[in-house]
């Protein structure tokens, strides 16, 4: 469900119609902040329908967001004290539990951190490494990422599934070993005047442009393009 909001984007009629038939179909409910419209519905939903409530405040109780509007907020933790109860109050840290008592007092809170803490991996080896995964826009449509994409199928060839695998393993096969290849060159060029330098792996970005230039020059429609001729 996804409500239409009114009222300078703050007020959703519409949730509020919907939220006592969402509450009695889930099995538990996650309120995200704390000082919003969906707030005091959802605690008294939870409450009224018997709907487990996980509150994630994320910092909104720390020593920075009560200073904002704090003749507004006030009230407001008064009425949270009273609703509390029974309610799951997710901390990322130990120091954010202790916001969320200082407002609330005694409440049921849960500390769970969004991240890793590097500390426990002081002792590894110091070979070893830590494989970080991630899924976001970043990852997935970055125009760098878009890019990539474009050259792979202009190198294999357009319009056909074979010229894009084709154009995909020589891009990365020139991603991971031009460098490689490129020292072994520079090693090799030494004592040459200016080419161990033009030869130096950190300049493969532009020796790769350069190959880019050169296949579309000589292969305008792709390697299976020319191929096909």
């Amino acid at each position: 469900l996804y409500a239409r909001r009114r009222a300078r984007h703050t007020v959703s009629p519409e949730l509020l119609r919907a939220l006592p038939g969402r509450m009695r179909w889930a099995d538990v409910a996650h309120l995200t902040a704390i000082y919003s419209f969906p707030t005091l519905p959802t605690l008294l939903a939870a409450r009224m329908t018997r709907t487990p409530l996980v509150v994630s405040p994320r910092g909104s109780f720390g020593s920075w967001g009560q200073r904002q509007h704090r003749g507004r907020k006030a009230p407001l933790n008064a009425l949270l004290r009273r609703l509390a109860r029974g309610v799951t109050f997710h901390a990322t840290a130990a120091s954010e539990a202790a916001d969320i008592r200082t407002i609330l007092g005694d409440v049921r809170i849960a500390t769970v951190s969004n991240g890793i803490d590097a500390t426990e991996f002081a002792t590894l080896p110091s070979d070893s490494g830590v494989w970080l995964r991630y899924t976001g826009p970043d990852t997935t449509l970055s125009f760098a990422i878009m890019i990539d994409l474009l050259l792979m199928v202009v190198i294999g060839g357009m319009g056909t599934m074979y010229g894009a695998a084709i154009g995909a393993t020589l891009f990365v096969i020139a991603q991971n070993y031009l460098q490689d290849l490129m020292k072994l060159a520079s090693d090799a060029a030494k004592g040459i005047p200016l080419l161990p330098d033009l030869l130096h792996p950190d300049r493969w970005l532009l020796w790769l442009g350069v190959l880019f230039i050169v296949c579309v020059y000589y292969f305008p429609s792709g390697i299976v393009g020319r191929l096909r001729r």
